[in-house]
């Protein structure tokens, strides 16, 4: 990395520490939403080339992901029309992460074993989201095997699952860098 993209990583880092207080005393997805959103902007800053075309497809799967049904948690929600911040930055983030993983990954079987990784951070992070964080979603769904995770119907359990491998294929259809 060179000594300018360390002196921007570093201060936008700093930068996007000074509303995390204020940010905290409201929500705690407000938080999450905003460090998320920074480590985006910053991934996009340095590594434009490498990063743009998966975050463009990412970011497009995560609005497929958030705009099938209107997703509304308790305490705030910020809302642009009716698709919630919260999981479009998480969902763009995630799969630009497990599309960085796949592309690294040197092994045999690698698109299963991005899709494990996948499919076990996201079950972590839905853990830690509803129990650590007390997120919760404010309609009354079912989880997922009554683990506390992805709560609704038997159809977002699937496409929550699918998601990443199918974005995955996607990105590799595409040909994306």
């Amino acid at each position: 990395m060179k000594f300018r993209q360390k002196i921007i990583l570093f201060s936008s880092l700093a930068i996007a520490l000074i509303p995390v207080p204020t940010l905290a005393t409201v929500d705690n997805k407000l938080v999450v939403t905003w460090l998320v959103f920074v480590c985006l902007c910053v991934a996009y800053a340095i590594y434009r080339r490498s990063v743009g075309e998966e975050l463009l497809v990412a970011l497009f799967f995560a609005l497929v992901v958030t705009s099938y049904k209107a997703t509304v948690y308790t305490g705030n929600n910020l809302l642009i029309g009716h698709i919630n911040v919260y999981p479009l930055i998480l969902w763009t983030a995630g799969l630009v992460a497990l599309r960085e993983i796949y592309k690294r990954l040197r092994v045999s079987y690698r698109w299963v074993v991005v899709s494990i990784i996948y499919v076990s951070a996201l079950f972590c992070l839905e853990y830690i989201g509803y129990y650590l964080l007390g997120i919760r979603s404010a309609e009354s769904s079912p989880s997922f095997f009554g683990l506390g995770i992805i709560h609704g119907s038997l159809f977002i359990y699937w496409f929550y699952i699918c998601a990443g491998p199918l974005y995955l294929l996607a990105t590799d259809y595409l040909r994306v860098k």
